[in-house]
C-alpha cells in the first residue's frame, strides 16, 4: 500500500528558477542547473541532470531517474523547480514488516534479518540490471537469481577462511561485506569490487569479531554441574 504524499520544503542554497528582467518586465525564466545522485543501493552512482522544471524518480520505466531498488515504488518522488527553490514530493511505498526477509527466502532459500535481506535483494537487483545491460534484453528473474547465487554470493562466502566460519551466518557475512565495500569505495572514490572488499572485510572486521554462535562442548554442561 502507499501512504499519503508528503512534501518537503525547498532545498539547496539557490532557487530552482531564475527570472531575468528587462527594465521592469520579466522576460525569461531559466532553470538553475542541478543534479540528482543515487548514493546507495543497487543503483549507487547513477546520476540525472535536472534539465526540466519537473523530474520524477522510481522503479517505473516512465520515471526520469529509474532505480531498481525493490523498496522503491513506481513513482517514488518528484522534484519540481520553483522560485523559492527545488521542492521534493515523496510518495513512498510502505511494505509489511518482514517483507524483504520473506522475499529473499522465497527467491534464494537464504534466511536473513530484515535489513540484511533488503541489502541482499538490492545487490541481486543491481546484478540483474547488469545482466540486462550486458545482454541487451531483460533476464528472467529465476535466471538472475541462479546466476547471482552461483557467481556472486557463493564465491564471496567461499572466500571466508574455514577457521572463521563460526563467526557469522552466510547471509550476514555477505551483508557486512557489501557494507564494507560501500565504505571502502567511498574512501577510494570508485567502486573497488566485491572480492577485494571481501578480503578487506575478513582482514579488518571478521577476523577480530567475537563469535556469535554459542558452541557447547560435549560434556561441558555435566562438568559444570559436578564442580
Amino acid at each position: 500500500m502507499e501512504n499519503e504524499e508528503e512534501e518537503t520544503p525547498g532545498f539547496g542554497e539557490h532557487s530552482g528558477l531564475t527570472t531575468l528582467f528587462e527594465g521592469e518586465w520579466a522576460t525569461v525564466r531559466r532553470l538553475r542547473k542541478g543534479k540528482l545522485v543515487v548514493v546507495g543501493g543497487a543503483d549507487q552512482g547513477k546520476e540525472l541532470e535536472i534539465a526540466k522544471p519537473r523530474v520524477t524518480g522510481g522503479r517505473s520505466i516512465i520515471s526520469d531517474l529509474v532505480v531498481n531498488d525493490k523498496a522503491v515504488s513506481g513513482t517514488h518522488f518528484e522534484v519540481a523547480a520553483r522560485d523559492d527553490g527545488y521542492r521534493l514530493r515523496l510518495s513512498p511505498h510502505v511494505v509489511e514488516p518482514g517483507h524483504h526477509r520473506r522475499r529473499l527466502h522465497a527467491l534464494t532459500g537464504l534466511n536473513a534479518q530484515e535489513n540484511q535481506a533488503r541489502r541482499l535483494l538490492n545487490d541481486l537487483a543491481r546484478y540483474r540490471a547488469e545482466l540486462d545491460r550486458r545482454g541487451g534484453r531483460p533476464v528472467p528473474e529465476t535466471v538472475a537469481v541462479h546466476r547471482w547465487l552461483s557467481e556472486v554470493f557463493e564465491p564471496a562466502v567461499a572466500a571466508i577462511p574455514p577457521e572463521l566460519w563460526g563467526k557469522r551466518d552466510a547471509a550476514e557475512v555477505f551483508h557486512e561485506a557489501l557494507e564494507h565495500r560501500w565504505f571502502l569505495s567511498q574512501a577510494a572514490g570508485e567502486d573497488i569490487g566485491l572480492m577485494p572488499a571481501v578480503d578487506a572485510y575478513v582482514a579488518e572486521v571478521l577476523r577480530h569479531a567475537p563469535d556469535e554462535r554459542a558452541v557447547l562442548e560435549p560434556g561441558g554442561a555435566a562438568e559444570e554441574d559436578e564442580s
